[in-house]
């Protein structure tokens, strides 16, 4: 071979080794560097989100927190009407006294999860509205328990 034909072939072998090397160093190198750049990217756009988002609900939580006396005050009220203690075995002895009066056995008793009715007068028994219940299903389900309670009162002293 000449010289020229041999230096040729150095500067295309120089060439594609030059080529290979960029190449090699990309992928090892620099591929990798934007893969990590690009997820911390996206982590900080998540967290910029997530902050919005608090800053929001910190935003609902102070107006909230401005009208904390007033929903203490009536979680109070709300608390001194429930009962203190609950009162099944004096429920239970009141009817077995009420049934041994009438000539009745009561065998059994079973207390479960507390439903909503109507009256009968109202209408017919319905049952305790969902989770997606109203404002006014939550009134009409107060209104309801009062009754129950004044019916309650009344069998007490036509029994008593």
């Amino acid at each position: 071979m000449n010289d020229i034909q041999q230096s040729r072939l150095w500067v295309i072998g120089g060439a594609v080794a030059t080529i290979v090397i960029l190449l090699m160093g990309y992928l090892l190198l620099i591929s990798p560097q934007l893969t990590t750049a690009e997820t911390i990217r996206g982590d900080t756009q998540l967290a910029l989100d997530r902050n919005t988002a608090m800053e929001a609900r910190i935003t609902q939580l102070r107006a909230a927190n401005e009208n904390l006396d007033e929903l203490q005050t009536d979680l109070e009220a709300a608390r001194r009407e429930l009962p203190v203690r609950n009162e099944t075995e004096v429920f239970a002895s009141t009817l077995q006294n009420l049934g041994e009066k009438n000539l009745v056995s009561v065998t059994s008793i079973s207390f479960g999860d507390p439903e909503n009715v109507t009256s009968r007068a109202q209408g017919t028994v319905a049952a305790a509205p969902g989770a997606a219940a109203t404002e006014e299903s939550d009134a009409a389900a107060a209104a309801d328990a009062a009754a129950t309670a004044a019916a309650e009162a009344q069998a007490r002293q036509t029994f008593a």
